[in-house]
């Protein structure tokens, strides 16, 4: 009876106006997401399809041990997703969000 959930996902996504897709920044999880057959592809490219107007786009797991708040690394997965999802049809505005999003601590710059 096809992936659980999805059926859920498509009917919220088409009532949707703004998307928020959230990206792992962890070594391999970003790069599994973000391939030919990743879910972070399917995502953008389902809300665009659906007729989402805007995405914001998190990345998630910056303080994994692959990672550990590196800024090069946020910066390589926001240039591959603004790439990609510029191709998809959205307009890509970086701002950098940051801090601790478990206690409600952090700002926009």
């Amino acid at each position: 009876s096809g992936i659980p959930g999805i059926k859920n996902m498509i009917t919220g996504t088409s009532q949707a106006d703004v998307a928020l897709l959230v990206v792992a920044a962890g070594v391999g999880e970003f790069e599994a997401g973000i391939s030919k057959d990743g879910q972070t592809r399917e995502h953008a490219l389902l809300a665009n399809t659906l007729g989402v107007k805007q995405m914001i786009v998190g990345v998630n797991k910056m303080d994994s041990e692959s990672v550990k708040f590196n800024q090069a690394r946020y910066e390589e997965i926001a240039k591959e997703v603004g790439s990609f999802i510029k191709r998809v049809g959205y307009n890509p505005q970086v701002r950098l969000l940051h801090g601790d999003l478990r206690q409600g601590e952090h700002q926009c710059l």
